[in-house]
């Protein structure tokens, strides 16, 4: 079961973070920081995001179910991620993790 989220500093890039991202209906929610997240529609996600979920939702395949991910899952990929590393991967049907630049997350956190 999920616990609080928060991003976490990338493996082997000092210049990105590994970020969850829930979609919940037609929105997602990014949690930017501990306790803080951002919402946003279709509309209003930002550029960086929006290209690096469209790459991951076509070449992701998941099986599992929301109720399945544990927090590890969330910043450790299940499966390999070929040439994802630096993008993110899709955990379950519903949880992502986006790999975000460091300007951007500031920028989400209002920094």
């Amino acid at each position: 079961m999920l616990g609080n989220l928060s991003p976490i500093a990338h493996e082997s890039n000092p210049f990105l973070y590994r970020v969850p991202l829930k979609r919940e209906n037609d929105g997602y929610i990014l949690f930017v920081a501990d306790n803080f997240v951002r919402n946003f529609s279709s509309e209003n996600l930002p550029d960086e995001i929006k290209s690096k979920l469209a790459m991951i939702v076509a070449a992701s395949k998941t099986d599992t179910r929301d109720w399945d991910v544990y927090n590890c899952d969330v910043y450790v990929p299940k499966h390999p991620v070929n040439g994802f590393s630096e993008i993110g991967w899709q955990i379950s049907d519903s949880f992502f993790c986006i790999c975000l630049s460091v300007k951007t997350l500031n920028d989400l956190r209002g920094k």
